[in-house]
């Protein structure tokens, strides 16, 4: 009788064809061709792949101006929507400008968050700024356009209005309650 090393000594070529025959493993006989990659082994694959380097810049420009666009038309939806008023209104102009000075102070307030510097001045010198953008709206004298101006400076995303976007809110909310396009009652 033969021991147990004997055997598998014996028989180990046969049995490493039967492993390869019951896993189907490749023996190396076949073409390597013939054997199919996985699909997402060829989208990695890029070592056939010629870029040419003008029509990735022009691909890259669309996608820019696409998104410029996107951003645009996004940014012109959230005006529209911000610069909207809706009762009940505030009972005369003083108080609905006096509510739009708060919400301009909120406006910067939250967009120099980040910045201790520039809250910081804005904080030690900000009362003539919101006293002059108080009287600048009373001196509209609409309540409509003194709602919009706390309304928007409320509503706007801090993604699409930064600090310097008060000209625009001022802007389109006069050309929607007011008399058109007057200047703005933002000082510089």
């Amino acid at each position: 009788m033969s021991s147990p090393r004997t055997f598998s000594r014996k028989h180990a070529p046969l049995s490493w064809l039967v492993c390869l025959a019951l896993l189907g493993c490749d023996s190396g006989s076949k073409d390597k061709s013939d054997k199919k990659e996985p699909g997402y082994a060829k989208a990695f694959d890029n070592s056939s792949a010629q870029v040419d380097p003008k029509a990735a810049d022009k691909g890259l420009k669309n996608l820019r101006e696409k998104a410029d666009r996107e951003h645009a038309e996004a940014r012109k939806a959230e005006l529209e929507e911000i610069t909207n008023v809706a009762p009940p209104l505030p009972a005369d102009v003083a108080t609905a400008c006096a509510d739009a000075g708060a919400a301009m102070d909120e406006f910067k307030q939250q967009r120099l968050a980040g910045n201790a510097v520039e809250l910081e001045r804005w904080n030690r010198t900000k009362e003539p700024d919101v006293r002059k953008f108080v009287e600048a709206c009373t001196a509209m004298g609409k309540i409509e356009i003194g709602a919009c101006f706390a309304n928007a400076h409320r509503k706007a995303s801090l993604a699409m209005f930064g600090v310097e976007a008060i000209d625009d809110l001022a802007a389109r909310c006069q050309e929607r309650w007011g008399e058109g396009a007057a200047p703005s009652p933002v000082p510089n």
